[in-house]
């Protein structure tokens, strides 16, 4: 997700797709998480490269983009004024734009990346009918309801998305396979510490 600090950037003069933080006027003003920590960071590196090739982070290195470990850290960033623009998480922006913070998201015109955060009942639980009973919870409205209280994306239709998101049939959305980012994330790791020297 792009992000923005709305006291520094107008909405208008946001970026719009990924494409736009690598114009020179960023630089210096981009904030970004760390693929080696974050999974999420990783997935949007192997994502980046993937669909524009290594070459678009060699153009970002050139913004000196602020490199955190998490992607929270982008928030963090934006909040304390230090960067203007992020490649953030629009849940995490917009779980402090509304404690009153002026942060913002642009769902990017190129395509957002989106993360699925699976679950699982593990193999040999003591439990398995209770396990089983909470997997089904998760697919219930009430279920989205509480997601959605933390900025998450519903996954029923049912269920109103939160303040600044946008409903999930309504985003383009580039998703990779766990096949995929088994192999890439390691690679766009080592590519990462090769461009960016950390």
């Amino acid at each position: 997700m792009l992000s923005y600090n709305t006291s520094k950037v107008k909405a208008e003069e946001a970026p719009k797709s990924w494409k736009d933080l690598l114009d020179p006027k960023w630089k210096g003003k981009v904030s970004t998480g760390h693929p080696a920590f974050s999974g999420y960071v990783g997935t949007w590196v192997y994502s980046m490269k993937k669909q524009f090739g290594w070459k678009y982070f060699e153009q970002l290195e050139k913004n000196k983009p602020q490199i955190g470990r998490s992607i929270n850290d982008t928030v963090t960033a934006l909040n304390a004024g230090e960067r203007q623009v992020a490649a953030g998480a629009d849940g995490s922006t917009l779980f402090s734009a509304a404690r009153g913070n002026p942060l913002a998201v642009n769902y990017p015109t190129d395509g957002s990346i989106l993360i699925v955060a699976p679950s699982a009942i593990v193999k040999g639980t003591k439990h398995p009918n209770a396990a089983k009973l909470f997997m089904e919870f998760l697919m219930t409205p009430e279920a989205s309801e509480v997601n959605v209280k933390h900025f998450g994306i519903p996954i029923r239709p049912e269920v109103q998305g939160a303040k600044g998101t946008q409903p999930i049939d309504k985003i383009k959305v580039f998703r990779p396979t766990i096949a995929e980012l088994d192999k890439g994330i390691p690679e766009a790791i080592e590519d990462w510490r090769d461009t960016f020297g950390n």
